[in-house]
């Protein structure tokens, strides 16, 4: 039979035979010391265990403390921040449904939620908006959407809805007694009623949910250690049993208290050791109640338990007093492990105290040390660790495990198949990591053989800066730029080269559309004389003067253009409608002519070559219009199209194919007309760097009979601005 196999058979028989082992039974309670070498360790009281499976402790004095089951560490302690627990008296814990802890200080109430890296001021209002004083909170207790806080000045409804608050006394504060009245310790809500029972500095009350009223009860007389007249005790601790019967730790040397609530009956457990001394033993500060056999509780002594045969109290055996510190507050965890708060230490049972599922915990990191400093986790605030590591590597664990000495780790880094050879060492040593992005995955087994795996913990190496991509970037750079400034040196006298003879072309174009100007201006002239002396010629001499007239405004309009290299929208139709008008006169009404100007054009701010439309209207009168029998028309519009100017001039006339055919004796007027506004065009290319164009079309009906001829021409917008640029004048 394998050795195995032998183990199981054995355990079988011990749990058949004792079905409690394991557990904590009877009066021999094993115990684990959780002391500590830090002096600020001390005096510590409230105790909250939380569902991740951490310890909260505060302190009387030295402010917040969490406890991972390997290593404490001082949450918050700032005597300077009221945030951070400025009078550092710790009165209440709790961990509310959000995973909040809530901690109640002498001066505030606190809030620090997941990842628990910082802390902040609950502030509620009453129904008047003002502030709400939480100073001593220390029953604390959630029910549904209400935070109910027992202070020492009374109860406190506070709504998480609204964000107001109401408080509840049991009378207005003028007395000691009164004052004692109103300083509440622990809240339980009764199942079975609408109440809260609510333990106090003197005595037992309970809040009548639908009265909204506070309401004493009746407690057997006792030992008040604020004297005779004070016959109710204070009592510090209260749970609530199976039996709906009331536990209480009667804190003024009462011993425990057990109130059943159904027969309104009451029960005194004491320790009669030294009945005359009635401190001895009795100071109870916290209990725990585990059936209707076994109920612990703690005392100025230490630990002990109820002996129900005999009724009294019975200290069990327990750590140096000294060492531990008497115990102020009792839990027992999701592990069924009992934990309490010592004065300077924190304890716990080896075993569970009660049968509980074993909670088998994820694995967390819980410290990063680097170069020799170690630091939690959660103080962890960065991504980055340096290029030089004296050393580096970070701890992991199962927060508060049975026995951890019963967990088994493994882990892998970055891209690694393999995982390391399982282990009970929780440090994993990462310095070796490699230069940049680098991830570790850990898991955790509490029989080696199935794993839970953990969060990965991701860093950034840095790299030495000769391997920094800046200084890498920086040498290539420098480099590119020698080669950059080589070049350049070898290129320049060919850059200037190429930029002398760009000046050069644009001189010769400027030059150049300066003579086609020159020539247009006497070609002009030249026809509208002809025409001038043909209308006198065959007309009544009373019409000379109007042509005559009209053909005076038209020159001046020519000489006072011909010298700009642009001219207003507006301008260029002034001298287009004084021709065209001209020509009418001529020819007897021969044709008729009309302008469109689009919606979103200025004629006033848009700026073209001027007299650029002349020679196509001259070529549409002579060439289309006048060789035909019915009555011409000329159609002139005008758009923005494609950040261009389109000029369209379309007229009915006989087309161009009919015009060379006729071969009239003005076809060389027309080709020397057209081909000046073509040259203008090319140089006004060259120089703006544009794409000035114009095209002529024959327009044909669907026999194919010419019915006119169409000119598109495409210019720059250009606007006022380039009109009053240096460019331009």
């Amino acid at each position: 039979m394998k050795w195995n196999q032998l183990n199981i058979i054995f355990y079988l028989t011990v749990i058949f035979l004792y079905p409690n082992y394991g557990f904590s039974q009877g009066d021999s309670l094993s115990f684990v010391y959780f002391g500590s070498d830090n002096s600020k360790v001390t005096d510590l009281g409230q105790l909250e265990l939380a569902k991740d499976g951490r310890v909260w402790i505060g302190s009387w004095g030295q402010g917040l403390f969490i406890f991972d089951g390997y290593d404490f560490k001082h949450f918050i302690h700032n005597p300077d921040s009221d945030i951070d627990l400025k009078s550092n008296y710790v009165v209440g814990l709790y961990e509310n449904k959000n995973n909040e802890i809530l901690v109640g200080t002498t001066k505030n109430l606190l809030s620090i939620a997941p990842p628990y890296l910082e802390s902040s001021i609950i502030k509620y209002k009453d129904s008047e908006d003002n502030p709400i004083d939480f100073s001593r909170s220390e029953a604390i207790i959630e029910i549904d959407d209400i935070l109910w806080v027992g202070t020492s000045n009374g109860l406190l409804k506070c709504s998480y809805i609204d964000g107001h608050c109401k408080r509840f006394k049991t009378a207005e504060i003028s007395s000691p007694k009164a004052y004692f009245d109103n300083y509440f310790y622990k809240i339980i809500k009764d199942p079975l009623e609408d109440k809260l029972w609510i333990t106090s500095a003197y005595g037992l009350k309970f809040f009548d949910m639908k009265t909204k009223l506070i309401k004493q009860v009746n407690t057997p007389d006792g030992y008040h250690d604020m004297g005779k007249n004070f016959k109710q005790h204070k009592m510090w601790d209260m749970v609530m049993d199976d039996h709906h019967r009331l536990w209480f730790a009667a804190r003024t040397s009462g011993g425990i208290y057990c109130f059943d609530i159904d027969k309104n009956n009451w029960i005194n457990y004491r320790n009669n050791t030294k009945a005359n001394d009635p401190s001895y033993g009795n100071r109870i500060t916290s209990l725990t109640y585990i059936n209707d056999s076994t109920v612990y509780f703690s005392n100025l002594l230490g630990l002990g338990k109820i002996d129900f045969h005999t009724s009294t109290l019975k200290q069990l055996p327990w750590y140096d007093i000294d060492k531990g510190g008497w115990v102020k507050k009792m839990k027992i965890d999701l592990n069924g492990i009992l934990w309490m708060t010592g004065v300077n230490s924190i304890v716990r049972t080896k075993y569970p105290v009660i049968k509980r599922h074993i909670q088998k915990r994820v694995p967390e990191i819980l410290s990063v040390s680097l170069n020799d400093t170690k630091s939690s986790y959660w103080n962890w605030n960065r991504d980055t660790v340096p290029y030089s590591l004296n050393s580096f590597g970070i701890d992991i664990g199962v927060i508060n495990p049975i026995n951890k000495d019963s967990v088994w780790y493994k882990w892998k880094k970055n891209n690694n198949i393999l995982w390391s050879k399982s282990s009970k060492s929780r440090y994993i040593d990462l310095t070796d990591s490699g230069f940049g992005n680098n991830h570790v995955s850990f898991m955790a087994s509490y029989d080696n053989k199935n794993w839970i795996a953990g969060k990965e913990f991701k860093f950034f190496h840095k790299r030495p800066f000769y391997l920094e991509m800046k200084f890498i970037t920086f040498v290539l750079a420098l480099l590119s730029l020698m080669i950059v400034s080589l070049s350049w040196y070898l290129k320049i006298l060919k850059k200037r080269k190429i930029k002398e003879i760009r000046s050069y072309e644009l001189h010769l174009a400027h030059m150049e559309m300066k003579s086609l100007r020159a020539q247009l201006n006497p070609h002009f002239l030249f026809n509208s004389l002809n025409s001038i002396s043909s209308y006198i010629y065959k007309n009544k001499s009373e019409f000379a003067t109007e042509y005559l007239a009209k053909f005076a405004k038209l020159m001046r309009l020519i000489l006072r253009f011909s010298e700009e290299k642009l001219i207003a929208l507006s301008q260029e139709l002034d001298v287009v409608k004084l021709y065209l008008n001209l020509e009418q006169m001529r020819f007897k009404d021969k044709f008729d002519f009309e302008i469109k100007i689009g919606d979103n054009i200025d004629i006033d701010t848009v700026f073209i070559p001027p007299l650029l439309l002349q020679p196509f209207l001259e070529n549409s009168v002579w060439h289309g219009i006048l060789h035909q029998e019915k009555k011409g028309i000329i159609q002139i519009t005008i758009i923005h199209k494609n950040e261009l100017t389109l000029i369209q001039i379309i007229d009915n006339g006989r087309g161009r194919e009919a015009s060379i055919k006729s071969k009239s004796p003005t076809s060389e007027k027309k080709s020397y007309g057209l081909n000046i506004s073509q040259n203008r065009l090319r140089l006004i290319n060259i120089v703006h760097n544009t794409k000035a164009s114009a095209e002529i079309f024959d327009l044909k009906d669907k026999t194919g009979n010419p019915t006119g001829t169409k000119v598109i021409i495409k210019i720059p917008i250009f606007n006022k601005k380039d009109y009053e640029s240096n460019n331009y004048r």
